[in-house]
Formats: structure tokens, sequence, C-alpha cells
């Protein structure tokens, strides 16, 4: 009979330990300084017997001690969560349900974040990872401002080799998976880190502790002018309000900032230069306050994240994500595909307009192959597909979002199940939210621009 790990809890659970805590510190000692049992009631008396290490005429502050180390130690869910983990075993729905508490430890922050990512299902295709690193030069350098580079296989590798930049930005496409990488690598060190710890929590050396954020939800709507800074702290006490504050987590242990999306803060576009300016003042002021803070950021364009640099004593480095070239695209195309990949290939290079040099577009154009038996006629095409497989997807569970009520008809759902839009794709019903809000959202961009080309980065 094996053990279910998962939903096995200590004899003594978090509040049965303060509740211990405070009646041992109350207690009334007796002439040689141990603790009197039988002040306590008979549901702690037993409690307390089952204490790892305990034994009878043990003085109060020996007990307090074993209280205090069983507090910080790692639960038999998490214990198994590393075990696993060493084991390279994949662990299973239960088992990361079970460490995905609020994280009341400095080390439960890195299980739960660990299981965040791994319970939506976070995929990382190591195919698509092609990293080069442009150390920036500045304006001045007559070889132009990016006049090296190198390349890595992960932003980990990446990280471990450039100590020496405490801040770096990481440049792509749309599609290119910047934000893949980002959250890709928050699981990555929190893989690390729980592998590394010992079965009280500590470890040999603080860990990199991880924080992503999205600054599309940056500044707050009700708090235009919020500080970097601040809003930073407001986000880790709403994610950790058990743990000490940010400013406190950053003096005591290495951390990096991973900050998705810098292109897309919420402000009007004639404020994006003044955001960036204070996001540039921040940084100087973290690494000088932090030495052992580091920021990743993201962003689309390679000139909007570059003003983050231009002033003294901090160089930010560009991470630039390279479009797929044909080999890769050949490659990716083979392993999904091993006896169709070629007339797939010959048939989406012959498509005008479809751009198959990003992950995004890809990995569409094969999963809608598969599903649909031939490939897709454009870009249009691959994203009224893409649609259809998500609604099909989200209809199959055994409870759909209630988010799709307003989005879809009960009709649109069932054709995208039974497979029935495949010949048809851009038919969608007319009551639909979504393609509305989407129409008026293209409309607005395009009245913004007074009537010219929209960039949609």
């Amino acid at each position: 009979m094996t053990r279910d790990i998962a939903n096995e809890r200590c004899a003594i659970d978090k509040q049965m330990i303060v509740d211990i805590r405070n009646l041992v510190i109350a207690l009334p000692a007796d002439n040689t300084g141990a603790v009197r049992l039988d002040q306590l009631d008979e549901h702690l008396q037993l409690a307390l017997g089952q204490l790892p290490g305990f034994a009878p005429g043990m003085g109060k502050e020996n007990v307090l001690t074993l209280l205090n180390a069983l507090e910080a130690s790692l639960t038999p869910a998490q214990q198994a969560l590393r075990e696993a983990l060493i084991r390279e075993q994949a662990p299973d729905g239960a088992l990361l349900k079970a460490v995905s508490n609020p994280p009341a430890r400095r080390h439960d922050y890195f299980f739960k974040r660990y299981a965040h990512w791994r319970r939506t299902r976070l995929e990382l295709n190591e195919n698509f990872v092609n990293l080069s690193l442009w150390l920036d030069q500045g304006k001045a350098d007559q070889r132009g401002r990016f006049g090296e580079s190198e390349r890595y296989p992960s932003l980990e590798r990446l990280l471990d080799e450039q100590p020496d930049h405490p801040a770096l930005i990481l440049i792509g496409r749309p599609g290119n998976g910047k934000s893949t990488l980002l959250r890709h690598l928050e699981q990555q060190l929190c893989d690390k880190a729980i592998r590394a710890m010992a079965d009280d929590g500590t470890q040999p050396r603080p860990p990199l502790l991880p924080f992503y954020l999205e600054l599309n939800a940056y500044p707050p709507e009700d708090a235009p002018a919020m500080a970097p800074a601040e809003w930073l702290s407001r986000q880790w006490t709403r994610r950790c309000r058990a743990l000490p504050a940010l400013n406190t987590v950053l003096r005591e242990q290495p951390v990096i900032l991973l900050l998705d999306a810098l292109n897309e803060m919420r402000v009007a576009r004639d404020q994006h230069d003044q955001k960036r300016r204070q996001w540039r003042d921040y940084l100087s002021t973290l690494v000088e306050d932090y030495p052992n803070a580091r920021v990743l950021f993201s962003c689309r364009t390679a000139d909007y994240g570059a003003e983050l640099s231009e002033f003294d004593g901090l160089s930010v480095p560009q991470i630039r994500i390279e479009d797929l070239n044909d080999r890769s695209i050949r490659d990716y195309l083979q392993k999904q595909l091993p006896d169709d990949w070629q007339a797939l290939y010959e048939q989406l290079t012959g498509i005008d307009g479809l751009e198959l040099k990003t992950p995004f577009y890809l990995t569409l154009a094969v999963k809608q192959y598969q599903t649909r038996g031939g490939p897709s006629k454009g870009a249009s095409d691959l994203i009224a597909g893409m649609i259809w497989l998500a609604l099909a997807r989200e209809g199959d569970k055994a409870s759909p979002s209630p988010l799709l009520a307003p989005l879809f008809s009960k009709r649109a759902l069932e054709r995208a199940q039974s497979g029935k839009w495949r010949s048809q794709p851009h038919d969608f019903p007319d009551r639909n939210a979504l393609l509305d809000g989407l129409t008026h959202i293209a409309w607005n961009m395009q009245m913004a621009a007074g009537g010219a080309a929209v960039m949609t980065n």
C-alpha cells in the first residue's frame, strides 16, 4: 500500500505549534526547569508527545527550539516534491496542489511558484531557444551601439555567465516567446532552489529568488502616478502577505525581478517616455541599494528598451531572440510531422504573408495541420483556427469557463467541438462579443494614428 504523501499531514500543524509555544512560554517550570505536561490539556499533551526529539523532563528552552525547527521544516508534500524533482519524475496534480498554499515561510515561495507554472502547463520547446546577447557599447561607439554578441541556449545559463550585468532586457518580435522564456526561467530557478533544500528548508547559501510580474498591470488604474518601487512592493505583499516586505527580501538574499512587456505599460502614448525614465531611475537606485539584485525586462522593440540604458553608470545589454532560420523550421516540422513535414513545409512557404519565423505561428501551423488534415491559407486563417481550437478545448472541460457565455453562443461551442468550423474558419456567429471587441480596438487604434498604418508593437 503506497503512502498518499500529498494529503499526509504532520501530527502537529502550524496553528498547534503556535498554541503549544504560547502555552509553554506561559507555563511555570518545576524546580528542575522542566515543562509540566500536566499543565497542558489532553490534546496538546498528545501533540507534544509526538514532537520529534521531545522527551519527558525536557526544559522549556529546548522544547521551544524543537517547535521552531518543526515550524521551519519542509512539509511531507514539499519533501515529496523535492524528491520527485531530484529523481527527474514529473509531480502529479495532487502533489502540486498540496504545495500551492500562500507562502508562510521563505522556502514556501519557491514551492508555490514552481507549482503555479507546472499547473498552468507551461511548456518551452528548446528547439525555439536561440538567444543572442548584445553588449551595449553606448551611442558614441563608432562600431555601432551593439558591437559584440554571444549566443546562449537558455536565460539561466546567460545569467550565470554574465554576473556583471545587474540589468538586462530581452528583445523579440511578437510571438517569439519572450513571456514564455521569463516564466520558464522563474520555474527553473524555483526548481533549482527546491532541489538544493535540506529537510529543514535551509540551503548552503540563499538561493536566487525570482519575482515575475507583467507590466501591463502597471501603473494601477486607481494610482496612475505610482512609482515603480511602490508598485513592486505592493505586488509582492499581495502575493506573499506572510513574508517580509520586498525591501527586506532584497537586502537579505539575491533576487531577480522578471518584468514582462515593458512596452505594454498601462499609460497613454505621450506618457511612456516619463514612465521609462521612472524605471531607469529605479534601476539606478536598486543597483546601488541592493548589490545582489538583478532585473530582466522583456520588450518588443530594441529602441524602446534601449532608452533604459541612456544614463551614466549602468549598462543594460540587450538579449535578442533570433528569428527561426530555415533549418530550425525544417527540424521542428520533421520532429512534429515525420511523414508529412516536407509537403507541409512546401505548402506553408508558398502562402504569401504567412510568418513562420516565430514559434507562435509555426506551432499554430502544425497544430492546425494535425487537426484539419491540411495547411492553413494564411495568417488570418491561423488566428481564426486558433480561436476555434481554444474554444473546443474549453468546451471539453467538465466545468467550462463562465467567461465563454458572453463571448460565444452555445451553437458556436457545439460547432467548435464537432469540428464543423474547419471548412470555414472565418464563419463566426453574429453574436460574438470577442470579435466585436477586437474590431472596436482596431478601429480606435486606426483613429488614434490619424488614419495611418498602425504598428501593433
